[in-house]
């Protein structure tokens, strides 16, 4: 079973997916690219040259659409040994393995290695109800994965809201028949 890749250069390649993977469907993906799409143009900015984490990744589907877009660097983070495989089968057959870092990791209990530039988006799109999205985030702040500049979008069960730290402000948000996105960005402080 496979997907598409929806937009890029690699518009129309498909890719595999995990058996054990719920992909993010086709029209859910378009509807977050066309969301990021608008607010980089917004900032006056594109996906071009940017740096994606793609938290719990499985086939990766979400960080390599942004490198279809322009992006310049994308991190993956999956703790399955069969996403994994699938994910690092996906790169090779797309040809970004110089651009691309897998990890197999469990974000929760991962200690993340400090980050020398923050990300500019992040993709987290856990296993529904199983991971705390406010772990995850701080995290990823403390190991300056994240900064006031850095768009993250959030899928989550509609069925399971969740609840992000205060330090975070919503950008965008939209509600689907069974899931949710939430794009967000660290607050900027006031000095």
């Amino acid at each position: 079973m496979g997907i598409k890749i929806i937009g890029g250069r690699f518009k129309g390649f498909l890719i595999n997916i995990p058996k054990s993977a719920r992909p993010t469907l086709s029209r859910y993906r378009q509807t977050l690219f066309d969301t990021l799409e608008a607010l980089f143009i917004k900032r006056k900015e594109s996906f071009y040259g940017k740096i994606v984490l793609d938290c719990f990744a499985g086939s990766g589907a979400l960080g390599l659409e942004a490198i279809s877009r322009g992006a310049s660097r994308a991190y993956f983070f999956d703790s399955s040994k069969e996403a994994i495989s699938v994910l690092r089968n996906n790169i090779k057959k797309l040809q970004v393995g110089d651009i691309s870092a897998v990890f197999k990791c469990d974000l929760e209990h991962f200690s993340l290695r400090n980050l020398s530039n923050p990300c500019d988006l992040i993709f987290i799109d856990p296993p529904y109800g199983k991971i705390t999205i406010s772990l995850i985030l701080e995290k990823l702040s403390l190991a300056n994965w994240v900064s006031e500049n850095t768009l993250i979008a959030i899928e989550y069960s509609s069925t399971n809201p969740i609840d992000i730290s205060d330090k975070y402000q919503t950008i965008s948000s939209k509600k689907y028949k069974t899931s949710s996105l939430l794009i967000s960005t660290l607050k900027v402080l006031s000095e």
